[in-house]
């Protein structure tokens, strides 16, 4: 985590003096003019790494392209250079055969299993850094970086998988866990004037955090009663899980003052 800290305000002092340095050799400032917009977006996010593991790995989060929906603010304070906040909600199903598979490995692997999962759900808040450029005299078309930090609110994936066996049914459930972390995001994207007031965002970012949910509870039954033996019936154990996604999204904003 120090490590991603200290990277993260790497990258945003090298853009403070990228930014600086520009501005002083350029006359394209945003300075007249409303300084502040908000802005409604929407989109896909793809999880990345871990997060979209489907192999053995006990951090593998088995999560599938999934929609984001979100709130973002954004206000230019000196030159080009400003504050943004945004609130995201990130919405992940699961590739339910490969957590089938994973998960049965060792327990009656030629059993016909069935699975109900629960999806991710991940609630984000951050504020950071803000640079837009105009790529126009005009300023119709602006070029957006963000680098932000804050917190996120994560919802696990939960599972219920059955099997008959015999006369009864065989159960293993991991309910849905919630935990709270540190994350940080980086993004790019372009903004389109339509008016002087309304605008139109196509954004990229890049979001990570790593909550770690604890005292989950794997439940293992037989026809409702716990199997002593089998996950020791009642399983605790606290889990680790990086988040890492890609996310597209577009977007309408009104600028303010």
């Amino acid at each position: 985590m120090k490590q991603t800290k200290l990277t993260f305000f790497s990258v945003l002092l090298a853009f403070m003096v990228v930014e600086t340095s520009f501005s002083q050799t350029s006359g394209d400032s945003l300075q007249k003019g409303k300084q502040s917009y908000i802005a409604i977006t929407g989109g896909l996010n793809v999880p990345l790494g871990a997060f979209a593991n489907t192999g053995t790995k006990n951090n593998a989060g088995f999560a599938k392209t999934g929609f984001s929906a979100g709130v973002s603010f954004a206000r230019v304070l000196w030159k080009n250079m400003g504050v943004a906040a945004m609130y995201r909600f990130q919405n992940n199903t699961i590739n339910n055969t490969s957590l089938t598979n994973q998960k049965t490995a060792s327990q009656f692997p030629d059993s016909a299993w069935s699975v109900v999962t629960t999806p991710w759900k991940v609630n984000i808040l951050m504020a950071g850094y803000y640079y837009s450029y105009p790529l126009d005299k005009a300023k119709r078309i602006c070029v957006d970086v963000k680098l932000m930090l804050g917190g996120v609110r994560t919802y696990s994936s939960g599972y219920t998988l059955t099997t008959p066996l015999g006369s009864s049914l065989l159960s293993i459930t991991q309910p849905v866990s919630i935990a709270n972390s540190f994350g940080y995001c980086v993004g790019l994207g372009f903004k389109f004037n339509v008016t002087d007031d309304v605008y139109l965002l196509l954004h990229a970012d890049y979001m990570q955090s790593k909550p770690e949910f604890k005292d989950v509870s794997i439940v293992s039954t037989m026809s409702g009663t716990p199997i002593i033996g089998l996950n020791g019936g009642v399983t605790i154990q606290n889990i680790e899980q990086k988040i890492s996604t890609f996310n597209l999204s577009l977007g309408i904003g009104v600028k303010i003052d």
